[in-house]
């Protein structure tokens, strides 16, 4: 016996022990609804022919169903989270979503430790993905979606890596795969994810835009209820200019900014509230920009309290408003504020995660981690903090209707990585001077370097992520330079014998090649040098931030 829930027909599939000749079984006695619903059923979530049920015209009657080669199998399997979806012209009212466990590959793991467990939901004709997983190294595919949770065409993503951002495509066949950005951490995050199933409308492309093609196909939109999602990857317009123009049932009350995705890079994509979507900072390269991951409510939705300094920022962007519909709540505005790391904003006790999910949020041209707590509470937490403003748009969450209580607020977010790793490179130059040790703080790296140098070094100092200097080794002999690393945050070319010639790309010619690096997922924290008027040895401190 098979109970599927059918609104209004309270449906009971099964395929009886009597068969007629051609192999054909008897499988239910209900509704017309239930007839038309199965077929519906069959064919779209299962991928199974329309000959397969044979449907009777009257209003209550039989259908015959083709049980032979394991299809009653196939359909045991996706009738338990099948919903039908409405018929196109009508909206899709449907008002629940079930959230489901996602299944993992490639030996990917649920993070655990309060974050949310990954999972997948249907809200009308959409797929929500969510949740946070782990790996020691990066494999692919991460999960397969179910059946009913697939999209008609490759999606590509914009996801968060604490600091970094993720290119994630989602393919037809359901599977999520990594494709580019810097991953660190062990860790990947799947908030973000949302696409149609269902009822894609195509969207017109101007000023040069054409839809990509191949099997990226062509931009879409899709309407369910008040959401409104957009997907699709588009290529060779003009920069700044509208890409592509929403109907007028598909627009938002206020200004939103997205985080979009341009393969390695994050980009800044504002939906206008006359449908315009444009591209205004950020990443640019290839000749493409993915709409994949803009999904909005068309309703105002209900202002949220602000804390810690933060205001709405105003000027068309509209105040900070969640949207409650069916099963979801969708977070958006721009916020204006300096209170980074402290909560800016809370949810309603209705409108909260189980676990603690983190987001992608834009910062104008470089993308930033923002974190909902089970309290309800937004964070910032790394990335982008430029101009005293971070966008909210883009937070969608299943709602969790048993909300635990509030828990004091928090003095300090910190992020997912595992465990700290500390280590050192190979310490080249000579053992004169004296010893200069000096390190970040936890969690912070050497971004800058101010050296001094002639055809040999004469100074070094570094910054941290933070904006603490390290101490200084050296005299002040030579001319100066600041810049971030030649080769990163992870490495340093330099040439030695007993003094250091050649540091980030300054100095001399002299002495032997040598390479600090620190490793894959590892940033220079600190060194120890040796130096009086001149740089004698470099050795750096490594550390998985």
């Amino acid at each position: 016996m098979i109970d599927a829930y059918v609104p209004g027909a309270r449906a009971s599939w099964y395929c009886s022990t009597y068969a007629r000749k051609d192999g054909w079984s008897l499988l239910s006695f209900r509704q017309k609804a239930d007839q038309t619903n199965l077929a519906q059923m069959w064919n779209k979530a299962g991928g199974g022919a329309v000959n397969n049920v044979h449907i009777f015209p009257q209003q209550t009657g039989i259908i015959y169903f083709d049980c032979r080669g394991g299809k009653i199998q196939k359909l045991n399997q996706i009738v338990r989270d099948w919903r039908p979806a409405t018929k196109p012209g009508c909206g899709n009212t449907a008002a629940t979503s079930t959230v489901r466990a996602a299944g993992l590959q490639s030996g990917w793991v649920p993070y655990g430790h309060g974050y949310e467990a990954p999972s997948t939901t249907r809200y009308g004709d959409v797929c929500v993905v969510s949740g946070l997983i782990r790996r020691s190294g990066m494999a692919n595919p991460l999960l397969t979606l179910p059946s009913d949770c697939r999209p008609n065409k490759r999606v590509i993503f914009n996801l968060n890596n604490h600091q970094n951002t993720l290119r994630v495509d989602v393919l037809t066949n359901g599977q999520v795969h990594y494709v580019s950005g810097t991953w660190h951490h062990g860790w990947l995050n799947l908030d973000g994810i949302h696409f149609a199933v269902a009822n894609q409308k195509a969207l017109a492309t101007h000023s040069g835009w054409v839809a990509y093609g191949h099997s990226y196909g062509s931009p879409t939109y899709t309407k369910s209820n008040v959401v409104c999602e957009v997907e699709g990857l588009i290529r060779g317009g003009h920069w700044g200019h509208n890409m592509v123009v929403l109907p007028a049932d598909c627009r938002p009350k206020k200004r939103l900014i997205f985080n979009m995705n341009n393969h390695a890079k994050t980009a800044r994509v504002d939906v206008q509230t006359n449908g315009a979507v444009t591209w205004h900072a950020g990443g640019r390269d290839h000749h493409w920009i993915s709409l994949g991951g803009i999904m909005f409510s068309t309703s105002a939705g209900v202002a949220i309290p602000l804390q810690n300094g933060w205001s709405d920022y105003g000027h068309g962007y509209g105040p900070i408003t969640v949207e409650k519909t069916g099963g979801l709540c969708l977070a958006s505005g721009l916020l204006r504020g300096s209170a980074w790391g402290q909560s800016m904003a809370q949810l309603p006790s209705d409108c909260r995660p189980k676990g603690r999910l983190i987001f992608n949020m834009n910062n104008h041209g470089k993308t930033a981690r923002v974190d909902v707590t089970t309290d309800g509470k937004i964070y910032w937490v790394a990335g982008g903090r430029d101009h005293s403003w971070i966008s909210i748009t883009g937070i969608v969450i299943h709602r969790n209707t048993s909300p635990t209580a509030l828990s004091a607020p928090l003095p300090r977010i910190i992020p997912a990585p595992p465990a700290r790793i500390t280590k050192y490179t190979s310490a080249f130059g000579g053992n004169g001077g004296g010893s200069i040790n000096s390190y970040c703080p936890d969690g912070h790296y050497i971004n800058w370097w101010k050296i001094r140098t002639g055809s040999l070094v004469d100074r070094i100092q570094g910054r941290c992520s933070n904006g603490t200097w390290l101490r200084v080794c050296g005299g002040s002999g030579g001319g100066e330079s600041q810049k971030a690393g030649v080769w990163g945050a992870h490495k340093m070319y330099v040439r030695t014998g007993a003094l250091v010639d050649q540091f980030n790309g300054r100095g001399g010619n002299g002495g032997g090649a040598h390479w600090l690096d620190c490793g894959s997922g590892f940033k220079i924290t600190g060194y120890q040098l040796r130096c009086g008027s001149l740089v004698d040895k470099v050795r750096f401190q490594c550390k998985n931030v």
